[in-house]
């Protein structure tokens, strides 16, 4: 993803095949806990991209993209809503200390809601903030809810508290929510941040790992709360439900020369995706 890219105020089609193609590609990707021969395969599993990426305008070597799976005994639309319901912003944002909504836009091809929020990493360093869009969406032939969050280029300024240092914050993720059954569903999240900090590659992997162990944790505690549905982007997933599945048998996918190729060739499409320094 280039620099420009943030300069766009809602999430494109290009965005969403981004991640995708990155998601279903399988020949990018480090596995951080691997299954042992005769081990019992495990509920939840880390991964880190091979390639460094940029993003935004941080100078630097780029970072690498985690990539978190796992499965839930819950159903797929179920984990969506809790995902989104308002209550369960606190698995979120722990880190957070403010987190603003300025918005919900049904303007553009997908409706999102604009979103201020910092990011306290240590009481030593700056407070990293950014201002960002997502969106929730379903994917009809990976049957796949997908709830994308994108920082866009902004002053923030109107937001920052004086007493306060800040730092600019960039990120690209998504969390895939694939229908498995009734009462079961596997995520996959993948995560890109550039918080401004140079991490060596054994202390990104310490962090990918522990961050999926916490975060399954909270996906299974989350879930266990039955969502009210009423909140600001339940009402992007039921719009955007409305416009494209309300048709019976409709059909609305993206990426769709990935549904049948062999995708440890499809590395070469994503790289054009991102700004790519080795």
């Amino acid at each position: 993803m280039k620099p420009s890219s943030f300069n766009s105020k809602h999430i494109t089609d290009r965005d969403i095949e981004c991640l995708i193609r990155m998601n279903d590609t399988v020949s990018d990707w480090i596995s951080l806990t691997p299954t042992k021969t005769g081990q019992k395969e495990k509920d939840h599993y880390s991964y880190l991209s091979k390639e460094k990426y940029l993003q935004g305008d941080t100078p630097g070597s780029g970072q690498h993209i985690t990539k978190l799976t796992g499965t839930l005994n819950h159903s797929a639309e179920h984990f969506a809503h809790c995902v989104v319901d308002d209550s369960n912003q606190h698995y979120w944002n722990e880190y957070c200390s403010d987190i603003q909504y300025l918005g919900l836009d049904h303007e553009n091809t997908y409706s999102h809601v604009k979103v201020y929020h910092d990011l306290i990493l240590s009481r030593f360093l700056p407070i990293r903030d950014h201002t960002c869009i997502t969106t929730m969406l379903y994917d009809t032939e990976r049957r796949c809810y997908m709830y994308f969050i994108r920082s866009i280029l902004q002053d923030k300024s109107q937001h920052r508290k004086p007493s306060r240092r800040y730092s600019d914050y960039f990120t690209f993720s998504c969390l895939f929510m694939y229908e498995t059954g009734e009462n079961t569903c596997r995520y996959s999240y993948l995560m890109f941040a550039d918080v401004g900090l140079k991490m060596l590659v054994f202390i990104h992997k310490l962090i990918a790992k522990d961050l999926s162990k916490k975060m399954h944790k909270q996906f299974q505690n989350m879930c266990s709360i039955n969502p009210t549905r009423k909140n600001h982007n339940s009402s992007t997933l039921e719009t955007f439900k409305e416009r494209y599945l309300a048709t019976p048998n409709a059909v609305k996918t993206w990426a769709p020369d990935l549904l049948n190729v062999d995708l440890g060739t499809t590395r070469s499409h994503h790289s054009t995706s991102f700004e790519n320094k080795k």
